[in-house]
């Protein structure tokens, strides 16, 4: 009996390790919380900085990851960083093509709608229309 009791222990302490393995680090999670403030106060370059950093800290959780990188791209096209923001464009578009995360991704409309206004405005008409599907989902 103690041997089924330390299997079915043993099994649930994987499990909870798995878990709390998968969920971002509060440190990444802080950083997107600073980076998304210091866009809405007005200060996309320190924005830019730090949603850099926090999306790194989202690799394993796509949708997240996917919603940190809409942030950075928003912050770097306010900051006038538009070769950082092609760079961050094509990431997202990796992220959907492999995982559907931008679909996915807890973003508002107004989020989205934002994005892919600024997308509309950086990226060349040839890539957009590549990417016509993904630039036009939206969330429902």
């Amino acid at each position: 009996m103690t041997t089924k009791i330390a299997q079915y222990l043993l099994v649930l302490t994987i499990l909870a390790a798995a878990a709390f393995a998968s969920a971002a680090d509060p440190f990444y999670e802080n950083l997107l919380f600073k980076g998304t403030a210091a866009y809405r106060t007005g200060q996309p370059a320190r924005a830019a900085e730090t949603l850099r950093l926090a999306c790194f800290g989202f690799l394993d959780e796509p949708e997240n990851l996917a919603g940190c990188l809409v942030h950075l791209a928003l912050a770097q096209d306010g900051a006038g960083q538009q070769k950082e923001f092609t760079d961050t464009f094509h990431r997202i578009l990796e992220v959907e093509q492999r995982f559907g995360a931008y679909t996915d991704a807890d973003l508002s409309d107004e989020m989205r709608a934002k994005f892919q206004e600024v997308t509309k405005k950086n990226i060349p008409e040839p890539v957009l229309a590549e990417a016509k599907l993904f630039v036009q989902k939206n969330k429902e």
